[in-house]
């Protein structure tokens, strides 16, 4: 659907289909085109439409968003598939799973409601923003996993620094946009939160703590799964180059053939 279908569809709470083809549905009230008016002036004017419907969609869920809270991306899928497969095919029923900055909680709630994965396995997710949390926390509980995963405000590790609490499985899509390509983003992106985007370093400086952090945090033999800048892959490669500790850096390409996620195994 394009974006006025989409727009029109959510208004009406209707399908396409319904749209174009069931010719008893009620016509649009004048509340409902004052409300389509609003909200395409604001798209106009760059705010994201996800923010302006309230909600999205990512791996079939349905997530609700506000201003503040990270947009979840098509992208991100090859990341959440790349991890399930994984998870799957080590056979771990009771795997320990991080997902490192959860933002609407897009990734550790795939992760709960996907079939190949046990209801035993133990997932954790952590953001730095309270709202964040709170956000991915109501979504959770829309899609009937909240008891299934914890929710922790922390800083990166921050939280499992004295318990050294290890997971078998840590996948995170960080901040990994250079500060300075901020102003090059369209303008639907700045309106995202600069905390989940931006980073240090090139864009790299949260794959080095993330890395730092895996030393203690990932079991040894577990794996992390990482989303990445299209030409990032050669710092990723340099941040893990350990030979002692880690495995050769495999990289997942997107449906546009740029590399997209980069998966890591300790040894």
């Amino acid at each position: 659907m394009n974006e006025i279908e989409t727009i029109v569809c959510q208004l009406l709470e209707c399908t396409r289909g319904d749209l174009y083809l069931n010719k008893d549905r009620v016509a649009p009230s004048g509340q409902e085109w004052d409300k389509l008016e609003r909200i395409l002036e604001k798209r106009v004017l760059g705010a994201p439409l996800q923010y302006l419907l309230g909600e999205t969609e990512f791996f079939g869920i349905r997530l609700r968003l506000k201003p503040g809270v990270l947009i979840p991306r098509p992208e991100t899928e090859i990341l959440v598939s790349s991890a399930i497969q994984a998870i799957q095919a080590s056979g771990k029923t009771g795997a320990r799973i991080l997902d490192i900055g959860t933002g609407s909680g897009n990734i550790a709630i795939a992760c709960a409601v996907a079939p190949q994965i046990s209801k035993e396995a133990e997932i954790h997710a952590v953001d730095i923003s309270p709202l964040a949390i709170k956000q991915a926390r109501s979504n959770a509980r829309l899609n009937g996993v909240l008891r299934r995963i914890k929710f922790l405000k922390s800083d990166l590790f921050g939280c499992f620094k004295k318990t050294k609490q290890q997971f078998d499985f840590i996948i995170s899509n960080p901040p990994y946009i250079a500060n300075d390509d901020f102003e090059t983003l369209p303008l639907d992106v700045q309106a995202e939160p600069r905390l989940a985007l931006l980073a240090q370093a090139g864009g790299l400086y949260f794959y080095q703590k993330i890395e730092e952090g895996c030393r203690t945090h990932l079991v040894s033999g577990g794996s992390l799964f990482l989303e990445i800048g299209y030409d990032q892959a050669q710092g990723i490669k340099k941040i893990f180059s350990d030979a002692s500790l880690w495995h050769e850096v495999k990289i997942v390409k997107d449906l546009g053939a740029r590399d997209r996620v980069a998966i890591i195994r300790k040894k």
